[in-house]
């Protein structure tokens, strides 16, 4: 197809004809096409696009941040033409914000990318799913996401220049989505974004980590925690549609940040923590797990004690589980031997869920901690439920030994790993310091990644309302390094009534619900140092 003023194709590969004179008029014809048609470009497209930004000059950037950028972007593969843009070195002058993260490296093991080619994939992963159905090599569990972006694809220029400016405020020292709002907000204003537009794009940017922290850090089935995300569209102009916006360019940072992020149990839960925040926003009724609720049938309800069992374990326990499955862990729970355990797993590609119903007693979280750590147990998430004298803790688990969670089959690793673990509780109960012990063999599994890679300790206590204190601890991740905090904790004397896990990369941070085993407080001075002191060592405490 001949057509020497945009390119010639050959076997779908866009080639730029020698001799052809760089101007930004030219350079946008390349561009244009690239975005338009399926086509790959040759390195004679890049060569020409470098040539023209050699002769760049700052009138012609204004020009075309008026009348080319939107055009560009509302293009179906405008990541095609960001990547030409990116290997000519014509990104950075067409765009000056890109130049403080230009081939930005953030030194850690969570982006696969510098922060400038996160961004371009991150509307790679966009354009991917604004199409009609699901792509040919996507999940099925990603359907939910072709859908909403199908209802915003006359728009979806919106989104990805967001994207593309989503990271800028990390070329400066400080919170990088405050940094990143009023990079763009200067941007959009000399590039005269229409006010509604611009309203959307800085939204965007500033709450762009918002409902990925929600999910990865917080516990989502806390009405709260739903009520404090919803609180932040209710102020905005359209509720409804900044939360589609939102969940969409999360998916897409998620996704470029690292495609293996995006698991099938990242997708099902932040799927549904959008749904019930778009519940409180339509003021929709909330479904709840007691009498009312319409979960439960009248013979359920009427089994002695059942309704008060559901009271104490709260509604975040009761909202994760199947009314038969809260049946069956009743009678588990409430029919338990004393000093005995109970293990129940369930495995899935994602995790191996562990439920424990133990009889409580001080050191007991350290314990259960700790031996599914001596057990390679890869611990993302930990849930405690404390009913009366006994407790039901619920674990998530990714990783067994070198196995991910998708290779353990229930029917023999799984009940294998069972028995192994129930053996080590009973071996262990009473002697935790010899499991603390045990545990140090693991500091030779810890791989030694330098400077770059590690995370200074952080320790907050917040008191909460009553005894209780909210304990948030964040560092360098190792082995074990879950038991270690929480058996320096019941050293101390704190109690844990609640743990949220989190670890990406090599960082961790948790957050613990705690309270005072006794009424003489401790020191919270010394408790803090305790755990700093913790974060800092690289083995077994």
């Amino acid at each position: 197809r001949p057509n020497a003023a945009s390119g010639l194709v050959r076997q779908g590969v866009l080639h730029v004809p020698a001799g052809l004179p760089p101007s930004p008029a030219g350079a946008f014809r390349i561009l244009e096409r690239l975005a338009g048609e399926p086509l790959d470009f040759a390195a004679s497209a890049v060569a020409y696009l470098e040539w023209c930004a050699a002769i760049w000059q700052s009138g012609d950037t204004v020009d075309f941040l008026a009348r080319r950028l939107i055009r560009l972007l509302s293009l179906p593969r405008a990541a095609q033409s960001l990547w030409a843009l990116h290997f000519s070195g014509l990104l950075s002058r067409l765009l000056p914000v890109f130049l403080p993260v230009r081939l930005l490296y953030m030194y850690n093991p969570v982006h696969l990318w510098p922060v400038d080619v996160h961004s371009i994939a991150a509307v790679s992963a966009l354009e991917r799913i604004c199409t009609d159905g699901l792509p040919e090599g996507l999940p099925d569990f990603m359907s939910a996401f072709t859908e909403t972006a199908a209802l915003y694809r006359d728009k979806a220029w919106v989104l990805k220049l967001a994207l593309l400016l989503h990271d800028a405020g990390k070329g400066f020292p400080g919170d990088h989505a405050k940094n990143g709002v009023e990079v763009a907000a200067r941007f959009l204003d000399a590039a005269g974004i229409q006010p509604q537009y611009r309203t959307a794009i800085i939204f965007l940017i500033e709450h762009h980590l918002l409902l990925s922290t929600a999910v990865r850090r917080r516990d989502t089935a806390d009405p709260a925690v739903v009520d404090d995300l919803a609180a932040v569209f209710i102020l905005s102009p359209y509720p409804e549609e900044y939360l589609d916006l939102l969940s969409l360019l999360t998916f897409a940072d998620v996704w470029a940040t690292n495609p293996k992020n995006f698991t099938g149990y990242f997708a099902l839960t932040f799927t549904r923590v959008c749904q019930r925040v778009r519940d409180v926003i339509l003021q929709r009724p909330r479904e709840t797990a007691g009498a009312g609720g319409g979960r439960f049938t009248e013979e359920q309800l009427a089994r002695p004690g059942f309704a008060s069992f559901l009271e104490e374990m709260g509604e975040r326990y009761a909202e994760r589980h199947e009314p038969d499955t809260l049946i069956q862990d009743y009678i588990l729970l409430t029919t338990l031997p004393p000093g005995k355990f109970h293990l129940e797993l369930s495995v899935s590609p994602e995790v191996v869920n562990v439920k424990v119903f133990a009889w409580d007693r001080p050191g007991l979280f350290a314990l259960l901690t700790g031996v599914l750590s001596l057990n390679g147990a890869a611990i993302v998430r930990a849930d405690i439920h404390t009913r009366r004298d006994r407790v039901l803790d619920e674990f998530a688990i990714t990783h067994i030994f070198e196995s991910d969670s998708g290779s353990v089959s229930e029917a023999r690793d799984g009940e294998r790993w069972k028995t192994v673990l129930l053996r080590d509780l009973y071996k262990y109960q009473h002697e935790i310091e010899r499991l603390s012990g045990d545990l140090a063999a693991l500091k030779n599994k810890t791989r030694v990644l330098g400077e770059r890679f590690s995370y200074p300790p952080r320790v907050t206590l917040s008191p909460r309302r009553g005894e209780g204190a909210c304990l948030e601890v964040s560092g360098h991740d190792r082995p074990a390094l879950l038991f270690d905090l929480a058996w320096a904790m019941a050293r101390s004397g704190v109690y844990v009534n609640g743990a949220f896990i989190d670890t990406t990369g090599w960082l961790a941070h948790d957050v613990f619900d705690v309270c005072y085993q006794s009424p003489e407080r401790a020191d919270d001075g010394e408790l803090i140092r305790l755990l700093e002191a913790v974060l800092s060592t690289q083995t077994c405490s």
